[in-house]
């Protein structure tokens, strides 16, 4: 389904009307939700909301920049909290470990104040610097700890499926000067043989997160137009990934086309979704960018374009 542009531009501003084109149209008849702009995933938090308003206080002025700095910075959110009321100006420029320390000796040097003046607490300096760097490794560390710990670990180079199984690879670009995009998906069997491949340019889309929702969709429907009923679909977006295995309400603009890619994804047999990095997607990435050259979409069968040539031998070299 396509927009009647011609009528939309003729209803509408420019503005309106390039907004309004940017909507992608789906299948589904999803109703309508509220969502919160100014968060990734459509949900509001206390973080975005700060933010929000910060941004619309002093646009472009040292306070945004400053929360940004100290809001990214890997220290506990009290010391974020006290940083944020001291640093109004400027900033260190440093690395961003040193900037972090930094952040923790300041706030160390506060409450030690505090302690002593409201305490008789006499701490000094050493013992201050001691605590500074006890507090900075425990915390750094028990972030190692929490990232370590996630289970989340997604593969670095293309594996071949089972024998009984297709997996189709899948990828997205955004030109933000001319709002247009390409897509490029490749399927490939148990011997690493590409047994088929679509490269298509998307003429007007939102943004990033947009496009690779689309091409999530295009890769699920060119697989079963191509007949395939066991299917591993593999992305390196993991938002994207991750948002077509989760069985929770989303609230983001892209939830709608990950509903329709999920409600496509029951017409298969048994289907997979795995999320690996750009290592393990090179075939679809040199696929994509080949797309976004094209003026009309390109299919192929039992074939692939020489773009993807070297991308496709290197994967069956680690088979």
């Amino acid at each position: 389904m396509v927009w009647r542009d011609n009528l939309i531009k003729r209803e509408f501003s420019k503005e309106e009307a390039e907004a309004i084109c940017k909507v992608p149209l789906m299948n589904q008849n999803a109703g309508d939700k509220l969502i919160w702009n100014w968060n990734a995933d459509g949900n509001y938090s206390v973080q975005s909301g700060h933010s929000r308003l910060l941004q619309s206080a002093n646009e472009l002025g040292p306070h945004r920049i400053a929360w940004k700095l100290i809001w990214k910075a890997k220290v506990s959110n009290k010391t974020k909290i006290f940083c944020w009321r001291v640093c109004n100006i400027i900033l260190p420029s440093a690395k961003e470990d040193d900037f972090d320390r930094f952040l923790f000796f300041i706030w160390k040097l506060w409450n030690s104040r505090n302690a002593s003046f409201f305490r008789n607490s006499n701490d000094v300096n050493v013992r201050i610097a001691e605590s500074d760097k006890n507090c900075y490794k425990d915390f750094t560390e028990a972030n190692m700890r929490s990232k370590r710990s996630d289970g989340y670990s997604p593969c670095r180079q293309w594996r071949s499926p089972t024998s009984n199984f297709i997996k189709v690879n899948f990828d997205a670009s955004f030109k933000a000067s001319n709002n247009n995009g390409g897509v490029g998906v490749v399927l490939r069997d148990f011997e690493g043989f590409v047994v088929g491949a679509t490269a298509l340019k998307l003429p007007i889309v939102a943004n990033t997160a947009t496009a690779k929702a689309i091409v999530a969709v295009i890769a699920i429907e060119t697989t079963i137009d191509m007949g395939f009923s066991y299917v591993i679909s593999e992305g390196d977006a993991r938002v994207i990934m991750k948002g077509l295995i989760s069985k929770e309400e989303g609230f983001s603009e892209i939830v709608p086309i990950l509903d329709e890619a999920k409600s496509l994804l029951q017409q298969f047999d048994k289907f997979h979704i795995n999320h690996t990095r750009q290592e393990g997607n090179k075939a679809a990435h040199e696929l994509t960018k080949f797309s976004s050259t094209l003026d009309n979409d390109l299919y192929w069968i039992e074939d692939y374009p020489a773009c993807i040539h070297q991308a496709i031998l290197d994967d069956a070299v680690n088979l």
